[in-house]
């Protein structure tokens, strides 16, 4: 099957080389590498996403990085996700010895923006600092099915790492309620309501996630990642994400049990609210036997999510945000988020709903949906 795809892919650069023509030049999409920073020990989660997508059938796009700080384990099947847009197409990589290597094919034109891929790194014993991850696309990888040759222009990022920390995102197990320290796990602790105030130190009184944060905690929606850190500015994943929402709701019971992701095991702290999530329409898997539990949550997925899990239909109004396109899946719910006052976008005109979803986003969002 890879062979028959990889055919169909140099196939696709023949017919070009041979007079394909070309689109024309103002139709250049954007391919941006996320610039991304952890704590030595963290996985790190590098989303590669597109924005003015014209209509794509089939890419090809390689990453690299310094290999000695940021390594990447090519054997595991969490090592490189497709992006939810693009989830209906067929998607292959390879490692290569700078990095990887990404192609991916469809039988019909993708016009979607959002995250084409998500590779993830882990760093070296010794990794700290900033380093680069550098795109390159040769112009005859990217392609429509009527084998036009689509302009693209990338833009590099990186990674910067903090060794002195020694922390991240990811959170620690305070009870009664916690989610996954860096070695797994989680508290079985059942939450329970505390009207005390919680003192976080990087959560000033009258930021705009401040009281979203007291509710947060003391409904055991999440806890801080320390007795006096919340981190408000730190990513979400997949899985931190659902379990916030399947909290929100009153962690109920899911109706089945029967699991089809083979990166969602029955142990983890999310499970029971993936396998809710899924029943109840809010997401779906990255594919059809994974779930991606460790990808970084965008601010459009996560307007989606919580449009989904309320029932509620599109709202009437005008749309204020100026890259929030018609037809993606994520307008309906931005413009629900907007009227009901869950959110104000991150400027008056824009959303940015390719941006890494914060704590503080997240927890606030939740609070004005309640």
């Amino acid at each position: 099957m890879r062979k028959n795809i990889q055919m169909f892919f140099l196939l696709g650069i023949l017919l070009l080389a041979a007079g394909g023509s070309t689109a024309s030049a103002a139709d250049a999409a954007v391919v941006s590498v996320s610039s991304e920073a952890a704590s030595a020990g963290n996985d790190i989660a590098i989303n590669v996403s597109i924005t003015g997508n014209p209509g794509l059938a089939a890419w090809m796009f390689e990453l690299d990085w310094d290999t000695e700080a940021l390594l990447f384990d090519a054997a595991t099947d969490k090592t490189v996700i497709v992006g939810d847009p693009f989830a209906a197409g067929t998607m292959v990589f390879k490692k290569t010895d700078s990095g990887v290597r990404v192609t991916w094919f469809s039988t019909t034109d993708n016009e979607m923006d959002g995250v084409l891929f998500t590779v993830h790194v882990r760093p070296a014993a010794s990794a700290s600092g900033t380093y680069p991850v550098g795109i390159a696309c040769s112009d005859v990888n990217t392609i429509n099915v009527k084998e036009e040759q689509v302009a693209v222009n990338v833009k590099a990022g990186s990674v910067t790492i903090d060794k002195a920390s020694g922390g991240g995102a990811s959170e620690p197990e305070p009870p009664p309620f916690s989610e996954p320290n860096p070695s797994g796990g989680e508290t079985k602790t059942e939450p329970t309501e505390d009207k005390t105030a919680i003192a976080f130190t990087d959560v000033a009184a009258g930021s705009y996630y401040a009281d979203a944060v007291q509710w947060a905690v003391a409904k055991g929606v999440t806890s801080g990642t320390s007795a006096t850190t919340f981190s408000p500015d730190a990513p979400c994943t997949r899985g931190q994400t659902v379990t916030f929402l399947w909290r929100a709701a009153g962690s109920p019971e899911p109706k089945t049990q029967a699991n089809p992701f083979t990166d969602v095991k029955s142990d983890a702290y999310y499970y029971k609210a993936v396998l809710w999530a899924v029943e109840q329409g809010v997401t779906k898997g990255t594919t059809a036997t994974t779930f991606s539990p460790d990808t970084t949550v965008t601010r459009g997925q996560v307007v989606t999510f919580l449009f989904r899990a309320a029932g509620a239909k599109k709202a009437d109004g005008a749309n204020p945000f100026t890259d929030v396109k018609s037809g993606e899946y994520y307008t309906d719910a931005v413009l629900w988020a907007v009227a009901k006052g869950i959110t104000n976008g991150t400027t008056a005109t824009t959303f940015s709903p390719e941006q890494n979803c914060t704590r503080g986003q997240i927890v606030t969002f939740l609070y004005r949906t309640r």
